[in-house]
């Protein structure tokens, strides 16, 4: 019989900084159709589910910038949602209620075939998962990838692997709502986690810190990345007291960078909004590191379940944090 780890107690402000709200959700698609699907196929699915929220929702002719029900629009509501408070660095157009996983590079599937993918949703965001759920099954009707490759939702499970929905069964019961402190506790209890460490990026890293986009692995960079990410996400759900609230100093806790391996990448996707092919830049690799304090320990493993960095919605910024010898 397998041991469950012990979950392990965290410093009272950081506790209280991690109480972020969020559902972890495992998709099981089945292919119907023998074909070839997109390598990025986090860009493919976040894009074909916007394409359905709007196809299903949209009352007008799905140019949300002019639209008079800017305000009232559910699916703006769920995929561009409203920051309680929002921080003066954040500009432009964001996505912070959700983050889409999905790694699998194969091109050729066959009929039959299972394709798995996670939805992560975060605070406020969280009630809407009825809607989710129905723009994948509604893209499975249209197909995915420039073929339009039909699939089903074969079920959907939480982080148990219990089914929460399995063929036009749902069961409440199993869609159990998490905060990160329990996350980072759990994984704390886990294992030992020797002086020196490894991040393993298994999505592309798009950072940009102090005016400079970066294309290598800076351990400073990526801690700062990692308390951002919490911070907004605390901002998201109005838990804050503003600009005002005391977030902790990194200058003490930014571990060594003892090596790296780093390899620059490009995703490519077709944008409804701006109805053009953009490209999104980012790094992947692995860095070992050292000197790792209990506050960057705690700030790094939970920024393994938020993602860091920018395009977190397209699946940007998902890494591991593990043990020597480990490689993407």
């Amino acid at each position: 019989m397998t041991q469950m780890p012990m979950t392990q107690m965290l410093p009272g402000k950081m506790e209280d900084l991690l109480r972020i709200r969020y559902v972890k959700l495992h998709f099981t698609l089945e292919i119907l159709q023998d074909g070839c699907l997109p390598q990025q196929k986090a860009s493919a699915l976040r894009g074909g589910m916007g394409r359905m929220l709007l196809m299903t929702n949209c009352i007008r002719d799905e140019n949300c910038s002019s639209c008079d029900f800017e305000e009232d629009c559910l699916v703006r509501r769920m995929m561009y949602p409203k920051m309680q408070i929002r921080p003066q660095f954040m500009t432009g157009q964001d996505s912070e209620g959700y983050v889409l996983e999905c790694e699998n590079r194969e091109v050729e599937f066959r009929e039959g075939d299972e394709l798995e993918f996670n939805l992560l949703l975060f605070g406020r965001t969280i009630v809407y998962f009825n809607q989710f759920l129905q723009a994948f099954y509604y893209l499975g009707m249209q197909g995915l990838g420039a073929q339009h490759i039909p699939f089903r939702v074969k079920y959907v499970t939480n982080t148990k692997r219990q089914k929460i929905v399995e063929g036009t069964n749902v069961y409440k019961e199993y869609y159990q709502v998490r905060t990160v402190e329990e996350y980072v506790r759990y994984r704390l209890g886990a294992r030992d986690i020797p002086d020196y460490d490894t991040l393993v990026f298994h999505s592309p890293l798009s950072l940009k810190y102090r005016g400079e986009v970066q294309e290598a692995f800076s351990p400073e960079a990526i801690l700062a990345a990692a308390e951002r990410r919490i911070y907004i996400l605390n901002c998201y759900e109005g838990r804050l007291e503003g600009e005002d609230f005391e977030r902790p100093g990194l200058e003490a806790h930014i571990p060594r960078l003892v090596e790296q391996r780093v390899f620059k990448e490009k995703v490519k996707r077709f944008s409804g909004t701006h109805n053009a092919s953009v490209s999104f830049y980012g790094i992947r690799g692995s860095c070992r590191i050292t000197g790792l304090d209990e506050t960057a320990r705690i700030l790094l493993i939970a920024g393994e379940l938020i993602h860091i960095g920018k395009n977190t919605s397209f699946g940007f910024g998902r890494y591991t944090l593990t043990g020597p010898g480990k490689r993407a």
